[in-house]
């Protein structure tokens, strides 16, 4: 009769044999193992903290600590003990007081037992927004070097005046939102276009002096030292140059062949408007006298496509060129054959949305978007001499909007560049989105 020995019999042997085996001292080797919850880590702009966890997913307790070389970022607890099984979560704390606006990368440094150690990068972006936040959508915006304060109008039918340093807006309520804004050489005095209305005001003592009807829809405004408005207007395809006298109410339409959505210029002199063709292909640049009260054309400049204006421009502090939006440089002059001339351009392939010139001449000014792109979309200041040189890069900040109830970053753009009175400061203002979602700031950059 066969003996039958269950396999559970033989293991209990097996064991029973390996035990009686086993010298004395032999050690059974620890099996020391972790995970971390994340190796590669993200904190935005609007994190405090941001919280690890480290498991002990081995066989033994054991011991570890942080490597940190970031100041920045305090981390707690940074060291300890871990029992098996047990995990512990660190806190990985970020003190922002003095980062700049940008992303940091960073590593930290898990080590275990001193004979193990997982890298753990973080990325971290930091971002304050500096700009003054506006309530108001902009329209137009000229500047009142005696006021020392921007002169906007507003999206709604008021004119804002900015005093950007001690951030405070005065207003003036207006009958209807403008289209435009015009402000006298001397500072104190402003019109507003509109469709239908011309609006005259008191810069200083916040009051409108006239109001008064009109038969078309301003697209530009110029108003002169001896209180005499030049309004372009915005539809009719050729149009006549409406000139007003702001005291007398004596009113000349000037002539009835620019187009329409022309963009004047008052020259420095106070004699002259040049004019800049916004909607026409080759875009060109006429000269009307205004001496008389009433605008004749002059001429326009001989070139006809030859050098492309792009539907702006902004006269010199001296009055002896002008800049085009395209960056294409012209020598201005009373003299017909010597006015309009093309001299050069600006030290870069850049176009324009704004340039400002320092009044001794020295510093320009200019918020710069690339030329090859079909939006409007300055996104940095391009800082040349009065040689035209490239002197300096800066980027416009960008903007800290709300989107689905929560703080984004996103690229903010500048419509209008002004230096202040005593030039020590130049104001961006700033648009960032679009339709409903838009935001405008103002954004301030010191002179050096």
């Amino acid at each position: 009769m066969k003996q039958i020995v269950h396999t559970s019999t033989w293991l209990v042997i097996l064991a029973f044999f390996l035990v009686s085996c086993k010298k004395e001292g032999d050690v059974v080797p620890e099996n020391i193992s972790f995970t971390l919850s994340e190796l590669d880590i993200s904190i935005d702009h609007e994190a405090e903290d941001y919280a690890l966890y480290l498991k002990n997913t081995g066989d033994a307790p054991f011991e570890w600590s942080v490597e940190n070389t970031a100041p920045y970022l305090q981390i707690s607890p940074s060291s300890g003990n871990i029992d098996v099984l047990d995990s512990i979560q660190i806190v990985l704390s970020i003190d922002r007081s003095n980062l700049l606006n940008q992303e940091y990368l960073t590593q930290i440094e898990i080590n275990v037992n001193d004979e193990q150690s997982r890298i753990v990068t973080i990325r971290l972006t930091n971002f304050k927004e500096l700009k003054w936040v506006l309530e108001d959508e902009i329209v137009d915006a000229e500047y009142s070097r005696s006021l020392n304060m921007i002169v906007a109008a507003s999206s709604e039918p008021k004119l804002l005046l900015i005093d950007v340093l001690n951030r405070y807006i005065e207003q003036v309520e207006l009958s209807a939102p403008a289209t435009c804004v015009s402000v006298s050489p001397d500072g104190n005095y402003a019109i507003t276009g509109h469709n239908g209305i011309l609006t005259y005001v008191d810069l200083q003592n916040k009051e409108i002096i006239l109001q008064k009807g009109l038969t078309f829809n301003v697209f530009d405004a110029i108003l002169t030292e001896d209180n005499w408005s030049y309004l372009f207007p915005a539809n009719g395809s050729w149009v006549s140059l409406y000139g007003t006298n702001l005291v007398t109410d004596e009113e000349v339409e000037s002539f009835r062949n620019i187009h329409d959505k022309t963009k004047g210029r008052l020259h420095p002199s106070g004699d002259y408007i040049y004019g800049v063709s916004t909607n026409l292909t080759p875009g060109d640049i006429e000269k009307y006298s205004i001496e008389e009260g009433n605008a004749e054309i002059l001429y326009d400049s001989p070139y006809h496509g030859d050098y492309y204006i792009g539907g702006d421009m902004w006269i010199s502090s001296n009055d002896d060129f002008l800049i085009a939006k395209s960056g294409n440089i012209f020598e201005l002059s009373e003299k017909q054959s010597e006015d309009i001339i093309y001299k050069t351009r600006l030290a870069s392939d850049s176009h324009y949305e704004s340039i400002s010139f320092s009044s001794n001449g020295e510093l320009i000014y200019g918020l710069a978007m690339d030329p090859f792109h079909f939006e409007d979309e300055a996104d940095k200041i391009l800082v040349f001499s009065k040689t035209y040189d490239l002197v300096k890069i800066i980027g416009i900040p960008r903007s800290l909007v709300e989107r689905h109830g929560s703080g984004v970053i996103e690229d903010a753009y500048g419509q209008f560049g002004f230096f202040n009175t005593s030039e020590s400061h130049y104001f961006v203002i700033t648009k960032t989105g679009e339709g409903a979602s838009v935001q405008w700031a103002i954004a301030t950059f010191e002179v050096e």
